[in-house]
C-alpha cells in the first residue's frame, strides 16, 4: 500500500523541487531517518518509496524508473506473501502428521 501512494507522491515532488544535490540530500536523509523514526511500518514504507522517487526523478531518472520501482515492490510483496502462506502450509500439514509419542 505504501508504495501505492509513496512512489506517486515522490514523483510529483519529484518534478515540483529543484534539481540540486540539497534535495537529494535531504530525500536520502528523510528514507534513513524512518527506519529510525517511525514506528507504524506502512507509513514509514510509503515514505521511503516517496523518497527514493523523488531522487529518482531528481537525479534524472523518468518517471517510468520510479514505476518500475513500484512494480518491483509489488512483486517481491507478492513473493513475500506466497513464501509465508507456503510455509504455514507445510507447518499445518505436518502438526496433522505427528504421530503421539509416549
Amino acid at each position: 500500500m505504501g508504495a501505492f501512494v509513496g512512489v506517486p507522491i515522490g514523483v510529483a515532488a519529484g518534478l515540483l523541487l529543484p534539481h540540486d544535490n540539497f534535495v537529494i540530500g535531504f530525500a536520502a536523509l528523510v528514507a534513513v531517518l524512518t527506519l529510525v523514526v517511525l514506528r507504524h511500518y506502512p507509513t514509514a514504507f510509503g515514505i521511503r518509496c516517496g523518497c527514493a522517487a523523488v531522487v529518482l526523478i531528481t537525479v534524472g531518472q523518468s518517471a517510468t524508473a520510479a514505476g518500475e520501482r513500484a512494480a518491483n515492490v509489488i512483486l517481491g510483496g507478492l513473493i513475500g506473501i506466497l513464501f509465508v502462506l507456503s510455509v504455514r502450509a507445510i507447518a499445518a500439514s505436518r502438526e496433522g502428521n505427528e504421530q503421539p509419542t509416549g
